[in-house]
This record gives C-alpha cells, sequence and structure tokens, in this order.
C-alpha cells in the first residue's frame, strides 16, 4: 500500500527517450537544459506563485520534466557566480536573493579560460587534452565517475524551512570537491529520470504513481500533503519532488551502469532526495524510491550474464539510521548481502522496531545476508566503526565475493550532525572506503545517503573521493582516535559475531556462551573473582573489607580491602587496579582466561608483598565491574563519548569510588606520607583524586601509573604548579606499542614522567618494572618524609 493518501491514477509507463546531455555553450553566457522526461499521465493545474521577499528568479510552478524548467527559463542566464545560501531554494519554488544560479552549481561547468582537465557530457575527450591525454581510453582518462544535477534541488520543504533534509546538502559537497580540484579529475556521467518500469523492480506501481500526483497539487493541497506525511512518514513534498526522485534514481542506476560496463572504474553519486528507507510497498524517512536497490536490480538483469555479469553484489550501509528500505528488498535474495552499522537503542531509534536488531538476519534464501550491527547509543566513533569492519564487515564481504560494491553513504554519523550524534571523522569514512574498495576489482560505487550537518558531510564526502580517486588513505591526527574501541561498542559487534557465525564460516565465535543456559540462575564471574580475593588476601595478610555506604555501582561486595591497622599508619599504600581485565590489550586476544588470570595473581600479590613485607598500610580497591566471556580490545576511555554510554559511567565509578576512600577513610587516619599506585583503568581515578583533593597532594610521596594501551591521564594544563608538582613525583609506565610513543612530540609534560615498558600487557608491565618501581617510591618516601621533618612546604 501506498504511504501516499491520495488515490492512484491508471495511467501507463509513457514512451521515453533517452535525455539529451546538458549543453554549456562556449561563452557560457547561458546554460541550457534539454531532454525528455518520462511524463506523468495527466496535466497538471497552474498554481500562482508563492510570495517572495528580495529580488529572485521565479522557477516554474510545477516543475515535472526538464522541458519544463527550459522552457521557463528559469535556470537561465547563469554567468554571475553568487553563493547559494541554504535558505536559497524552499518549498516556493524559488531562487532568492540572489540573481542567478552559479555554473557551478548547474554541472560544475568550467569558467572561461579554464585549463583545468574536465570530462565533457557525451565524449570521451575534451579539446584541451594533450595528444598523449587523446590516446588514453577514457577509463584511464577519468577512472572515476561524479553524477550531479542541480534539479535536485528543487525539492524543498513547502512548509518548514529549516528541515534537515535541505537541498544545499549536496551543493555543498559537490563545491567542496570542485574546490580540491576533485571534479576535474572525474568523468561527469549524465542524469537521467528513472522510468516507471524501472522503479518497479522494487516498488509497487503505487509509489510511483502517488509522487507524481504531488506535481499537479498547488501550494494548499502541498501544505496540507506536507504535513500529513510528515507526521505519518517523515516525508514532504513540493511540485518538484517527483523530478528529484526521477533524476535521484536515474542518476543511482547510470553511475552504477558506467562502472558495470568499463566506462569508469568507480564514482560518487551526489543525490538526493535518499533512498534506504523506501520500502517496496511505502516511501518513507525522506525517501520516495530506493535509489540503491534500483540501480541494485537493473544492474543484476543488465549484467546477468558475459565477462562482466554482476551477479553478487554488496550493499554497505554507514547512514546512522537502519536501511530498513533496501533490507526489506533483498529479504529473501541470496545474492545480495545487506550490511548496516546503526543507531539502534533496542529499537527506539528511527526507523524504531527489531527490525534492525542483530538478530534481523534475512530469510529464506536470503537468511544470514542481512547483517545488522546496531549501536547501542550515541557516541559512537572511528574506533568503534573500524573494529566492526575488522571483526563483521571485511571478513563476510571477502568470504561473499561480491562482482559489484554500492556503499548507501549516509554522513549522518559523522561529528557534528545533530541528528546522528556518533562522532565518525572524515578521516574514518576514507579508511572504510579504502577497505570497501579492495573488493570486486575495485567496483564500487558510493550513493549519498542522509547527513544533515552540510559541512560534516561535505568534508566527509571530500575524504571519501580522495580515496576513489586512488589517493593514499590519510593519516589521522591522533592514532589513538582510530584504535580506541568503547566497551558497549565491543559488545555489540561481539553479538553480531555470535548470531553470524552461523552462516558464515569467516565468523570465529568466542568459546563461551550462556545462551543455552538462558533462564538458569547466575553469578557472574565478577563476583566469585572479588569474593575469592577477599578470602585470599584475608588469609595471606588479614586484610578486611572496608564497608560503602554511598551507592557507587551495582555491586560494592569485594571492591575496597585494607589491613587492620591502617588507620594508625603514618605511610599508606593505594593500591587501585583492575586486575588485569582480560579485556586489556589487543595482544591478548587469543590468550585464555586461566593464563591471564595467573597474570594478575602474581603482578597484585607482588606489589601486596612489598607493601606488607614495609610495614606499610595498605588499602587494595577493585575496580573490576565485569569479566567478560572473550577478550575484546583494550579498553580506551574516549573522552567525546556520550554522557550515558558505559565508557564514561565506568570512568565516573572508579572516579567516585577512590574519591570515597579517600574522604571516609584516608582523611581520617594518621596517614601522613600517602603512596598512590594506579594500574589500568583505575589510573583515571587516581588522577581525579588528585586533581579534586588539592589536600592530598600534601600527604602523596609517589604516584604510580601503570597502564595498558589506554589514554594516558593528564593534569589540568592550564595549572603550572600542579604540573610541576605532578612531574617530580610521578612515574607512569606504558607498553611500547603504546599510541603516544608514535606521536613526534612525545608525552606531553602534563602526564607526568612517562616511560616505555618493553612489555606489551599491561599486567606484565607492572610485573617486569616493579623493582624500578619501589627504588622509585622508596627515594621519594625518603625525600617526602625529610622535607616533613623539615616542615618544607611539598
Amino acid at each position: 500500500m501506498s504511504s501516499f493518501s491520495h488515490h492512484r491514477p491508471s495511467g501507463s509507463s509513457q514512451p521515453y527517450t533517452q535525455p539529451d546531455p546538458i549543453i554549456i555553450d562556449d561563452d557560457d553566457d547561458d546554460i541550457v537544459f534539454t531532454g525528455i522526461s518520462h511524463s506523468p499521465p495527466t496535466a497538471h493545474s497552474a498554481a500562482a506563485p508563492l510570495p517572495t521577499s528580495g529580488p529572485s528568479v521565479t522557477l516554474p510552478h510545477s516543475s515535472r520534466d526538464r522541458r519544463d524548467i527550459q522552457a521557463s527559463g528559469a535556470l537561465a542566464d547563469a554567468t554571475a557566480n553568487v553563493h547559494l545560501e541554504p535558505q536559497a531554494i524552499r518549498g516556493n519554488g524559488t531562487v532568492a536573493p540572489s540573481q542567478s544560479i552559479s555554473p557551478a552549481m548547474i554541472g560544475g561547468a568550467a569558467s572561461k579560460g579554464s585549463t583545468a582537465p574536465t570530462a565533457t557530457y557525451g565524449t570521451e575527450s575534451s579539446s584541451s587534452s594533450s595528444d598523449s591525454s587523446r590516446s588514453l581510453s577514457p577509463r584511464e582518462r577519468y577512472p572515476t565517475g561524479l553524477v550531479y544535477d542541480v534539479l535536485m534541488m528543487l525539492h524543498a520543504n513547502p512548509v518548514e524551512i529549516d528541515h534537515p533534509e535541505d537541498p544545499i546538502r549536496i551543493h555543498k559537497i559537490f563545491s567542496l570537491l570542485q574546490q580540491h580540484g576533485c571534479v576535474a579529475r572525474m568523468k561527469r556521467i549524465p542524469t537521467r529520470e528513472v522510468l516507471k518500469d524501472e522503479v518497479m523492480l522494487i516498488h509497487e506501481a503505487g509509489i510511483w504513481d502517488g509522487l507524481e500526483r504531488s506535481a499537479e497539487f498547488g501550494r494548499d493541497e502541498l501544505a496540507e500533503q506536507t504535513n500529513l506525511l510528515e507526521r505519518l512518514d517523515s516525508l514532504y513534498v513540493n511540485e518538484h519532488s517527483a523530478l528529484a526522485a526521477r533524476i535521484s534514481c536515474g542518476g543511482a542506476i547510470e553511475l552504477c551502469d558506467a562502472i558495470a560496463s568499463g566506462r569508469i572504474h568507480n564514482g560518487f553519486a551526489i543525490i538526493r532526495p535518499p533512498g534506504h528507507h523506501a520500502e517496496p510497498t511505502k516511501s518513507m524517512g525522506f525517501c520516495f524510491y530506493n535509489n540503491v536497490a534500483v540501480a541494485t536490480r537493473f544492474l543484476q538483469q543488465k549484467y546477468r550474464e558475459g565477462e562482466k555479469r554482476v551477479k553478487k553484489v554488496l550493499i554497505l550501509d554507514w547512514d546512522v539510521h537502519h536501511g530498513n528500505g533496501t533490507q526489506k528488498a533483498f529479504e529473501d535474495d541470496a545474492d545480495v548481502l545487506y550490511i548496516s552499522l546503526h543507531r539502534y537503542e533496542d529499537g527506539v531509534f528511527y526507523p524504531g522496531g527489531t527490525y534492525g536488531g542483530a538478530e534481523s538476519v534475512g530469510s529464506g534464501a536470503g537468511t544470514g545476508r542481512s547483517v545488522n550491527i546496531p549501536w547501542p547509543c550515541a557516541g559512537m566513533g572511528d574506533g568503534d566503526y573500524l573494529h566492526a569492519f575488522d571483526q563483521v564487515v571485511m571478513p563476510i564481504a571477502r568470504e561473499f565475493g561480491p562482482d559489484f560494491v554500492i556503499i548507501s553513504a549516509g554522513f549522518d554519523a559523522a561529528e557534528g550532525d545533530s541528528i546522528g550524534l556518533n562522532l565518525v571523522t572524515p578521516v574514518g569514512y576514507a579508511l572504510m572506503t579504502h577497505a570497501l574498495a579492495s573488493l570486486a576489482e575495485g567496483r564500487l560505487a558510493v550513493i549519498l545517503e542522509g547527513g544533515y550537518n552540510p559541512d560534516a558531510i561535505a568534508q566527509s564526502a571530500l575524504e571519501v573521493t580522495k580515496i576513489i580517486l586512488r589517493e593514499p588513505p590519510p593519516r589521522p591526527k591522533q592514532q589513538r582516535s582510530v584504535t580506541q574501541v568503547q566497551q558497549k561498542a565491543a559488545e555489540a559487534v561481539r553479538g553480531v559475531v555470535t548470531i553470524q557465525s552461523r552462516f558464515w564460516s569467516s565468523l570465529k565465535p568466542a568459546p563461551m556462551y550462556v545462551d543455552d543456559a538462558a533462564g538458569m540462575p547466575r553469578l557472574p564471574l565478577s563476583d566469585l573473582l572479588r569474593a575469592h580475593r577477599a578470602y585470599e588476601l584475608h588469609k595471606r595478610y588479614q586484610f578486611y573489607e572496608i564497608p560503602i555506604e554511598e551507592k557507587i555501582h551495582n555491586n560494592e561486595r569485594g571492591q575496597a580491602l585494607a589491613s587492620e591497622d591502617v588507620m594508625k599508619k603514618e605511610t599508606v599504600v593505594l593500591f587501585a587496579h583492575d586486575m588485569g581485565n582480560i579485556r586489556a590489550d589487543p595482544p591478548a586476544l587469543n590468550t585464555t582466561c586461566q593464563r591471564e588470570l595467573a597474570y594478575i595473581v602474581d603482578s597484585s600479590t607482588k606489589v601486596l608483598d612489598w607493601a606488607y613485607s614495609k610495614g606499610y598500610g595498605i588499602i587494595d580497591v577493585n575496580v573490576l565491574q565485569q569479566l567478560p566471556d572473550e577478550s575484546v580490545p583494550a579498553y580506551r576511555y574516549n573522552p567525546k563519548a556520550a554522557k550515558n554510554s558505559p565508557d564514561h559511567v565506568l570512568y565516573g565509578d572508579v572516579s567516585r569510588l577512590i574519591t570515597y576512600l579517600y574522604d571516609n577513610l584516608i582523611q581520617l587516619s594518621e596517614a601522613k606520607n600517602l603512596i598512590l599506585i594506579g594500574h589500568g583503568l583505575a589510573t583515571m581515578g587516581i588522577k581525579d583524586l588528585i586533581i579534586d583533593r588539592p589536600q592530598v597532594r600534601r600527604q602523596t610521596a609517589a604516584v604510580i601509573m601503570v597502564l595498558g594501551l589506554q589514554t594516558i591521564p593528564q593534569m589540568s594544563p592550564g595549572d603550572t604548579l600542579l604540573r610541576k608538582w605532578y612531574w617530580q613525583r610521578s612515574k607512569v609506565i606504558t607498553p611500547g606499542l603504546h599510541a603516544i610513543w608514535l606521536d613526534p612530540d612525545g608525552p606531553a609534560k602534563r602526564m607526568g614522567r612517562v616511560e616505555a615498558s618493553p612489555e606489551n600487557k599491561a599486567v606484565k608491565v607492572l610485573s617486569a618494572s616493579f623493582d624500578d618501581i619501589a627504588t622509585f617510591v622508596e627515594a621519594r618516601l625518603r625525600k617526602h618524609v625529610k622535607s616533613r621533618n623539615d616542615d618544607l612546604d611539598v
């Protein structure tokens, strides 16, 4: 059933003529659009133009096809190179307040005298090309194609001026590509309007008929329809929407056809309206026709045989929303692999429901051909996406062996997008594109979907374009930006591996699962570890559990232990650690639990044996919250993660616990010499204690930080005295593979006195470096005691 409320006309397909190319005359005095459209079956009624403010060029009231626009002269007189502001094209069908539309917006025509190499419509050579370039094949001269048509900007919301699916989106992308010289290096692929029969490869006839009828409506009817459609299906229509949708879908087809035929190697279709939400029986979510799905079916039909055969197609959808329409179009198709990375949030995030969950894997012959990687929250960044690529996307894609790859390239997961609220950078998009370009002998089509921050989508699209132009992938400004993986993201990816491993031999599930024990009583392994540790430490050192009255997080029992005379000791060691959590480091991915736990016992015991033998008071703080059933990459604190993300919550818990122990135990004791030792995740809590409780600095003799590959704690950059104090008293040890050693500038002074260990696991670093640590602490302790006895301010 069509999502449009008006009834469907019964007209059949009209005769279709392939559109002539866009002609740009030598004088650049005007730009003429020619071509014949697949026209709707009935004539449209006239509608009075809406009022405008300021000088403007009035567009035709019902621009249903190219002939209407050509006859109106609305897009002629394009000599002035004016800038189009976001409000320039709206649903009233006007361009305001500019005098004309820039040639750069219409096909990207080169200005007079330009010698930049450009690909000419309908030809394979340029008059300015050299003799050597003429001898090259079209694919060698312009291996990368570009689809862009300014007519798609005519689709604009007639009611809501600041609608996120704004015409400026595609103009921003095209303009930035032009500024960086990319357009001149790409072969322009002429656009055309999709045929009804082509749309019906995916959609029912009512989708086409309903949209075509919208071109016949007047101003009041369009406003009424838009209010209804926005409320029901997140859509808007104006008198140009049908034309824009036909060009958008036709442009996707033409790009894919040019790649499959060998005329170009790869390409980018800068098109709108987007398509991946459009289902076979329903338009929704800013989408009318499913551009990618229609293009895929077109390829499979046209290239079903021969050496250029396209049978198996991979569609990778990185739009922040699940492409429900694309998945539904190929639900039971074994020859189309659909992979989507999207915000899911238990089915609350748009488009909603469980269809975008990891358990939605396709049906019938297509079982296992739908792969959903559902993010549980906002704040996912480059490291999270690249981890999913490494663990799921690329192994499955290589095993599938596609003949053709299409990226449903929505850029609303980009950092700065107010709808997606994710943190993917242009570098992240470039690296994902680079990975996908290795498939299908490089036959790759990038087709624009969503993305609602015009600057963010333009920058992201630029980096993607550079990759398909065969530029080397960019280096991230900070190496850890592409290596840090949030705990919740790793858990989501692990869940996908568990489900999809039934269909793909390249995915290796974890050796331990609890699915078969569903409904049975469970005791978290982390609780057992804490209980056993409390028992062992009491037996060995006479440690007692510290009662924690304030709610820190779900389970406080066994987290904090202390020697029985800690309140009376002048020297106290606060040892906060995460027990060498087996998620700690990538080199540990194949390490067994038993071997990892052996490291934990050895490392912690060495610290406690030393402190116990010295007669110091000891507070042992275990911040291990949970122990997963398999290893995942290192915890790396991401300061830009969403405030409610699991990483932020756990980090806050650790800081509150350590501060609570200082306020309610150490500060009330007789301790005058404090030794702070942080290990793994707990180092962040030690850092916060030093910053938030200035009085602790007077008591502290030494600060030891032993890290894995996570972010190095830093003191406040604006506090010079604190940085100096920390530098004098700190010893910070990282694995030799830590990202800080890839930075040409090395560690900053506010990170403390940082040194590299030859070991690569945090638990091994602590054990291997402990003799040096003990020597450093004892030297600092002697100096601290002497200074205190001399009544010096330390």
